[in-house]
């Protein structure tokens, strides 16, 4: 944004190991001997001629549009049109966190309206974009893979599931900043052990249909 980009020869980063990270510096065109990498390297010290340090457009766990409108700017022009999937059901069926108990049961019913099921940990990252750019109505269970309503079209529908033993507003505060219709279900949250975070949630099939057909179809 800054017309500074061509003259970097070199990008400090926390992290870039992940699949997601490196397809995403890829993307905005940030070749891997281009990175120095400092995660977890206290000892990590840099001598340049010329440092650029770009303050944080937010404070920690939030959003503003300024974010979204970047992502979807430099990001979005590389998705193709090759998803036509309108409904889509996010499993965390892989992840074996947070995951929605009798997750077929819930699937049967949904998959009477078109839904399908989608694995994001099996999709690079240009296929997840593409696939949430595609949708018109997005459900599953509290997860990361939700970050990608970012290029979501306006109008879209979120439908949430969340456990009633950890509930947060972050992708509800990403949703409206990009026309996002939200809806939060709160189901029970099962506890895997101590951390609340990844409790797994049972869904009353029933409360669900009721609150599903009345808002969303």
């Amino acid at each position: 944004e800054a017309g500074i980009f061509e003259q970097i020869d070199k990008f400090v980063l926390n992290s870039s190991s992940l699949p997601y990270q490196r397809q995403t510096l890829t993307l905005l065109g940030i070749d891997e001997h281009q990175i120095l990498g400092c995660f977890k390297n206290r000892d990590f010290h840099i001598e340049a001629e010329e440092l650029y340090v770009p303050s944080l457009p937010s404070n920690l766990n939030e959003v503003n549009a300024y974010e979204c409108r970047l992502l979807k700017k430099y990001l979005l022009p590389e998705v193709g049109q090759l998803a036509t999937h309108k409904r889509i059901y996010i499993t965390r069926r892989i992840t074996n966190t947070r995951t929605v108990l009798e997750e077929e049961k819930l699937m049967s019913y949904l998959g009477k309206y078109g839904f399908i099921m989608v694995e994001p940990e099996v999709l690079s990252f240009k296929e997840q974009m593409e696939i949430f750019n595609s949708a018109d109505i997005i459900i599953g269970p509290h997860g990361s893979a939700f970050t990608n309503i970012i290029f979501c079209k306006p109008g879209t529908v979120l439908f949430e599931l969340i456990p009633d033993t950890y509930l947060i507003t972050c992708f509800y505060n990403i949703a409206a900043q990009l026309g996002v219709k939200y809806y939060g279900f709160i189901g029970k949250g099962m506890p895997i052990d101590e951390n609340k975070k990844i409790d797994n949630i049972r869904v009353d099939l029933q409360e669900f249909s009721h609150f599903f057909e009345k808002n969303i179809l």
